[in-house]
């Protein structure tokens, strides 16, 4: 079975993103977690049913300095690398490789970069993120209601022996 590509427009590039092999998905997905699991983890729980991760109500602050307090810049770059090593964008119609001309076109953008890489994420972990979903969905149904019950009978417990 093939590896799944996909293309999406971000801040008008048009980058098409390919999903790791396996195993080596699984070593990336081992890494991240261990660095910025509670950032996903809070991220994927803000994901609706077939939603996109860049369309979640993120604070993108807050899993910022998560990704920063517990990762170096080297294993930050490692990792970004990594996730788009076979990106590729289409630059004026022509199609190359992301990471060759990363400096030259993204200069003065890192939001765009960011948004790349959380897209090169979603690709490679959608299931993941479904999964997360799916599981705070089933969580939310199955949370007792917190809201208080009324009674139409006057007095508590339904006693009806208030003085008239």
């Amino acid at each position: 079975m093939a590896r799944e590509a996909e293309t999406r427009e971000i801040d008008g590039f048009e980058v098409t993103v390919q999903q790791l092999p396996g195993r080596r998905g699984m070593r990336l997905f081992h890494r991240l977690m261990a660095a910025v699991g509670p950032a996903l983890g809070a991220a994927a729980a803000k994901l609706g049913a077939g939603s996109s991760a860049l369309d979640a109500d993120i604070d993108l602050g807050e899993a910022t300095r998560v990704l920063f307090d517990r990762l170096t810049w080297a294993e930050t770059e490692a990792i970004q690398k990594e996730l788009l090593e076979t990106a590729q964008v289409t630059i004026n119609g022509n199609v190359g490789l992301l990471l060759p001309v990363v400096d030259e076109i993204l200069a003065g953008r890192v939001s765009t970069l960011l948004k790349i890489t959380a897209f090169a994420i979603e690709i490679n972990f959608r299931d993941l993120f479904q999964m997360a979903s799916s599981a705070q969905g089933l969580l939310a149904k199955l949370r007792p209601s917190t809201s208080p019950k009324t009674s139409s009978a006057s007095g508590p417990a339904g006693d009806s022996s208030s003085s008239a």
